[in-house]
């Protein structure tokens, strides 16, 4: 990035989250990560889903 396009890049509001989201896809790229198995997700996913559907009904 040149050095206005960082500027600019910093008055993002969302500036941390990009940045967290940045370090999780790098750290996802490592081979060797240990992932959990899906029992482990399934209750947020179970959220997402429910958040979805009760924004849909209403």
């Amino acid at each position: 990035m040149m050095k206005v396009e960082i500027k600019e890049f910093r008055k993002n509001p969302n500036l941390d989250q990009i940045v967290q989201v940045r370090y999780l896809d790098d750290a996802g790229k490592d081979p060797n990560m240990a992932i959990p198995d899906f029992w482990y997700f399934a209750p947020m996913i179970k959220r997402v889903i429910e958040t979805h559907l009760n924004n849909v009904k209403n």
